[in-house]
């Protein structure tokens, strides 16, 4: 909440951005519904973990319904994005976060991990809140930022499943 204000006024160029119109925006975006969640979990531990598998599937729901209707609301600006450097540029940056994410666990495989990949997933959705409520969905930025958005998705998670697999052939069987 802090660092986004500042980074958002450096990297985006050519309109004027309002640092309290972007905390506002991560603090109901991001901040409230994380406080809410929190709070209910607290208030009551004794569903959580009942409730914990049925909310994980309609958030995955969710988010493949949010992913199919943004590629399919914002095809022509993404396709437009293919022969330019925004994609060579969102492979380096994911690559670049999820080994500086890595490092913050060198001695630790499960951190390491874990790190990695959360420090790739978290950069697409405050590029996306900016966007949308600080430059009005402009297709200038709007572009850019869905496809690595997109990129930012995919990637870490053809990794993940990758390594998923990898790590299930490497362990025995449970009926060996």
């Amino acid at each position: 909440i802090v660092a986004v204000p500042l980074w958002a006024g450096q990297v985006v160029t050519g309109v004027s951005i309002s640092t309290w119109d972007i905390v506002q925006s991560l603090l109901g975006l991001v901040l409230l519904p994380l406080a809410v969640g929190l709070f209910i979990r607290a208030r009551y531990a004794e569903h959580a973990k009942a409730w914990q598998a049925d909310l994980v599937s309609v958030a995955n729901l969710a988010l493949g319904i949010a992913l199919v209707t943004g590629i399919a609301v914002n095809w022509s600006t993404i396709k437009s994005m293919f022969g330019s450097w925004v994609i060579l540029t969102a492979i380096v940056i994911v690559a670049l976060a999820g080994v500086l994410g890595a490092l913050v666990g060198v001695r630790n495989a499960e951190i390491r991990t874990t790190t990695g990949l959360v420090s790739v997933f978290r950069f697409a959705s405050l590029g996306l809140i900016i966007v949308g409520t600080q430059l009005g969905g402009n297709p200038d930025y709007l572009g850019p930022a869905i496809t690595f958005a997109l990129i930012d998705f995919v990637l870490p998670f053809a990794l993940a499943v990758e390594m998923s697999h990898r790590r299930a052939a490497r362990t025995p069987s449970a009926k060996a």
